[in-house]
């Protein structure tokens, strides 16, 4: 894609195709990688056409054929507007190899805690922007914020098992078991329930679980899967702990599928607990059962 037109069409089309919340990794080649290996290696190309590879390093656009791939090579002070502009919220923006570009063989023939010790020293490195043009290959890391979505939260509210169960059959990865579903069936009539949407649609909700004076349970929590990762799951829980907060509770507890079983979609359960500064206090395999560790997890309000 050598016009910036199409670079920027094509980070557009991946914009709009990604969830809200999304993340996006882009990996560009740099302006001076091809120069840089012609000098590692003694290619030619460089100097059988002066005037060209002038070009090339103004413009960034190789396409006569010869010596590497015909595409364009991209200025590191380029990366940031252009995704910005196409709707990306910039997360990060580093150096794939650092400084060690071309230059990584005495470093990967190292072993143990030297090698471990030159990743970690070139790593911080790869993220200082003066030598983002000191490596062959950029990486970008955006997210598409929840821009022009507007989440409402409604609650504390009883007697909405009939508008939560449907939502929880739509999540067979999270939800498969019909038994736990009736169960919540009951558990949810008569809990406080905080209910998510969006253009009057319901997309998520949670129910909460009162144990003590002084610490209370997200029983169970749900978010449609075309708005996962936008912000939605975030609203509730603090619709939650603001409620709890209100009635005296210190500590919040919510129970997940622990990390001994691999499982997926509850690694990415536990992520989200995880960002929300709940601490794992215990898994246990004795409230579920042997396959079905449950993993505890705390805040403190």
């Amino acid at each position: 894609m050598h016009k910036i037109e199409e670079r920027l069409a094509a980070l557009r089309q991946a914009h709009r195709l990604l969830k809200p919340g999304g993340l996006i990794f882009a990996s560009f080649i740099t302006r001076y990688a091809g120069f840089r290996d012609a000098a590692v290696h003694g290619y030619s190309f460089v100097l059988d056409d002066p005037p060209y590879s002038r070009k090339l390093l103004v413009t960034g656009v190789h396409d006569n054929g010869i010596g590497f791939a015909d595409a364009y090579y991209v200025h590191p002070d380029e990366v940031l507007p252009l995704a910005e502009n196409a709707g990306f919220t910039t997360l990060r923006l580093m150096g794939c190899e650092g400084i060690l570009a071309g230059h990584e063989e005495y470093v990967n023939s190292l072993t143990g805690a030297d090698h471990a010790f030159w990743l970690e020293i070139n790593y911080h490195m790869a993220l200082e922007p003066s030598l983002l043009g000191a490596s062959d290959h950029l990486l970008y890391i955006g997210r598409k914020d929840n821009k022009g979505l507007n989440v409402a939260i409604e609650g504390p509210l009883l007697n909405q098992a009939s508008i939560c169960i449907p939502l929880l059959r739509l999540l067979p990865d999270w939800f498969g078991l019909e038994t736990s579903i009736l169960n919540y069936q009951q558990e949810i009539e008569h809990l406080p329930t905080f209910l998510a949407k969006i253009d009057d649609r319901v997309v998520g909700f949670l129910s909460l679980k009162q144990h003590t004076t002084c610490s209370a349970e997200i029983l169970v929590m749900a978010v449609h899967s075309d708005v996962q990762r936008g912000g939605v799951g975030r609203a509730l829980v603090k619709a939650a702990e603001t409620y709890a907060h209100s009635l005296g509770v210190e500590y919040m507890q919510v129970k997940t599928l622990g990390s001994s079983n691999p499982d997926p979609g509850y690694a990415k359960t536990r992520a989200f607990y995880d960002a929300l500064d709940y601490c794992p206090l215990e898994e246990l395999k004795q409230i579920w059962d042997e396959s079905n560790p449950c993993l505890i997890l705390v805040k403190r309000l």
